[in-house]
């Protein structure tokens, strides 16, 4: 005796669930019909999604503000190499009114001599941080040091963080104002530290 088994599917439905009928391998206990001693096949009925979810929003590799942050942390502990690990080697870095500079070779070779205790220091307090895409921009207080004088002025930072994670651009904004202040109210606390500005603490 000759038996044969075909198979069929149907499908129908809108959106995006759509009902599939398919077939599975069952005996007489799964309602089907013996053949031969062979099982036969049974009808299923489920749900099938015939539509892609759709796609998750990209999730940046690195987070710009986080990148720029640990960026200046690195540069007020003196750890010029963790902060070139984070600038672009087309880095542009520019100080409004004063000379922009061109690459992170340029950057390094002020950096690195003049960043390292008891030559210049550098601290930073954030008072604001701003990120839209890759853009961030900072409003914090800077302080330059040297030996037992500081100043301390008001900075407007405003960065550019490439897709790899480095930042491109690097544009500061300062009053010269503010900045001549600093520098007189440094020296003033040069003769007693309590006429100089005072570093906001985080």
């Amino acid at each position: 005796m000759h038996c044969g088994v075909l198979l069929v599917g149907a499908a129908w439905g809108t959106g995006a669930l759509t009902i599939v009928d398919d077939f599975v391998a069952g005996g007489p206990e799964a309602g089907g019909v013996g053949c031969g001693g062979r099982r036969t096949l049974a009808r299923r009925r489920q749900w099938r999604a015939l539509t892609n979810p759709p796609d998750p929003e990209p999730v940046p590799a690195t987070d710009p503000a986080d990148v720029v942050v640990r960026f200046l942390h690195a540069l007020a502990a003196f750890d010029v190499d963790g902060a070139l690990d984070l600038v672009a080697e087309d880095l542009v870095y520019s100080n409004v009114s004063l000379p922009t500079l061109y690459g992170r070779a340029r950057f390094e070779r002020i950096a690195r001599p003049w960043l390292r205790p008891g030559r210049m220091g550098f601290n930073v307090h954030l008072n604001h941080v701003a990120t839209e895409g890759h853009v961030v921009l900072t409003d914090r207080i800077d302080e330059l040091a040297y030996g037992r004088f500081a100043a301390r002025f008001w900075v407007y930072g405003r960065f550019v963080v490439g897709d790899d994670g480095k930042i491109a651009v690097w544009r500061d904004s300062f009053d010269w104002l503010d900045v001549t202040i600093a520098n007189l109210r440094g020296l003033a606390g040069l003769v007693s530290p309590g006429l100089n500005r005072r570093m906001p603490t985080d």
